[in-house]
């Protein structure tokens, strides 16, 4: 028996429909035990408010996440956390979780690489044994929230909405969440989940439009003098088997929200 905690993340829709979905707020730990894994997934998308500090993140990310793993890990098998590959997000080239920590920051990553070093300082002290950290390239799906740039893009698509967007001409690793959720199933130590490629996003975005017969210049519109901090290096998951169905797992998505 499976438990997620975050039923109103993006990632919680591409978990399978057995598992047993509650929201992060108002738990009742009496009731959250004896389970073979609970996988600890949300506020994922606040990244982008701006308005948040690093105490802001801290307080959910850190101080909130060590008091449900506290009050779960003894009575649970396991306990499944999600970091952020962004903790490397300043090297050029391959990462593993083995890869120095370096990144450009951000009060979101920031609070991403203090509670990596909670559940490591844990572990050392004989404590949260069973917990296991996955660390996820971007991902994004047609349940990301507005604000987002894929929300816009999958917004236009589906309702043939006229949009305008920053500089899309970045390289990045970016996955799907049905390929993070499935690779959460079956990981047993913490790692970076990417796709161990890098593509062009706005080739990818253009693809998109493509198959849905969209002119992309009519649709989407670039303001080229917004530029993305994702911009700034290139760097992708060091892994031998590859990812290759962001296209299809993406059109997927799309064709059944339109549905």
């Amino acid at each position: 028996m499976n438990l997620l905690i975050g039923n109103t993340s993006q990632l919680s829709n591409y978990f399978p429909d057995d598992f047993i979905k509650i929201s992060s707020r108002n738990i009742n730990y009496k009731n959250l035990k004896n389970y073979d894994n609970v996988y600890i997934l949300f506020a994922e998308q606040r990244t982008y408010d701006k308005s948040l500090t690093e105490d802001d993140f801290i307080d959910v990310n850190v101080n909130y996440t060590s008091k449900l793993v506290d009050n779960l890990y003894q009575v649970n098998k396991n306990i499944i956390l999600y970091g952020t590959a962004e903790l490397w997000n300043a090297h050029d080239g391959p990462i593993d979780i083995d890869s120095e920590i370096k990144y450009n920051y951000s009060p979101y990553i920031k609070s991403k690489e203090v509670l990596y070093h909670k559940i490591l300082n844990k572990r050392e002290s004989g404590k949260w044994l069973n917990t296991t950290i996955l660390h996820p390239v971007n991902f994004n799906s047609t349940h990301r929230k507005k604000n987002f740039l894929f929300y816009k893009i999958f917004d236009s698509i589906i309702n043939k909405n006229e949009i305008t967007v920053g500089d899309l001409n970045i390289e990045r690793d970016i996955i799907h969440p049905s390929y993070l959720a499935d690779q959460s199933l079956v990981c047993s130590q913490d790692r970076i989940i990417g796709s161990g490629q890098v593509i062009n996003i706005r080739k990818f975005i253009i693809s998109l439009y493509k198959n849905y017969n969209m002119e992309y210049n009519y649709y989407v519109q670039e303001n080229s003098e917004f530029k993305s901090p994702h911009k700034n290096n290139i760097f992708w998951s060091n892994q031998k088997e590859k990812y290759n169905d962001l296209l299809k797992d993406t059109l997927d998505d799309i064709n059944k929200r339109e549905n």
